[in-house]
């Protein structure tokens, strides 16, 4: 059963629900909301008030964050960036017992944001073997692939830097063998897909530049027809792309 994970308001602390994660070959939470973004869990027992007797543990992160954690099966990832965004890192912890099994410092700086989010709000995504993680320095838009036993770093690619005044959102999502990452910007925009195991380019589509947008993509199976790559942006309004080629459907 999928337990229901919540990251504190104070951003400061993760917790699990006594409910249940983290039986290693129970299902997984692998991306933002969950299974294809659909924010649905079998978990039946969450409480309709909090408090102390709900959490199993509860753990301090070494920063703030406005991403979501991540599980699979028997570990959940977060991510958290200091105040100031000169440091970022990604952990993954016991779902147990809250310990730390490693830490993965990310080469940060500042960049315009809003006052609402942080440094880290782009929401890991986990294939079973790695994680994928997404994150703003002033010079780059960088997305790398640490592996999800130890969090070695496993490849980096670095792109031109996500241009908005109000910083990252969009979190990047995994399909087949390939890591999808949204770049819809104020400046050069694009879509990319790229092989989940060394990093390179599968796909790439342009797309037009007009106010960032902060959406993570989807995927939607019609019945008898091919999967579908469903995006939103203020320049393309909801889009429709073939998740193997890039192709626009619509």
């Amino acid at each position: 059963m999928i337990a229901s994970l919540h990251m504190h308001l104070g951003w400061i602390s993760v917790a699990l629900l006594t409910v249940g994660v983290g039986e290693a070959d129970g299902p997984h939470w692998p991306r933002f909301r969950g299974p294809n973004g659909s924010g649905e869990s079998e978990a039946t027992s969450i409480p309709v008030q909090w408090t102390a007797r709900d959490y199993r543990w509860n753990v301090t992160l070494p920063g703030v964050g406005h991403s979501s954690p991540v599980v699979w099966g028997d570990r959940v990832v977060v991510t958290c960036a200091s105040e100031d965004g000169a440091r970022g890192s990604v952990l993954a912890l016991s779902t147990s017992d809250g310990s730390r099994l490693w830490e993965t410092a990310l080469e940060a700086g500042a960049y315009p944001k809003s006052q609402l989010n942080s440094y880290a709000s782009t929401t890991p995504a986990l294939d079973g073997q790695r994680a994928f993680v997404t994150w703003g320095t002033p010079r780059h838009y960088r997305v790398a692939a640490l592996s999800l036993d130890s969090g070695r770093k496993l490849w980096q690619r670095e792109f031109p830097p996500f241009a908005s005044e109000h910083g990252l959102g969009a979190s990047p999502i995994v399909w087949n063998d390939m890591v999808i990452v949204p770049n819809d910007q104020d400046g050069p925009s694009s879509v990319l897909a790229l092989d989940a195991a060394t990093g390179a380019t599968r796909w790439e589509v342009k797309r037009r530049s007009e106010k960032a947008a902060f959406t993570t993509p989807c995927l939607f199976q019609p019945d008898g027809g091919k999967p579908q790559l469903i995006l939103s942006s203020w320049a393309h309004g909801v889009s429709s792309l073939d998740p193997a080629t890039g192709k626009t459907y619509w």
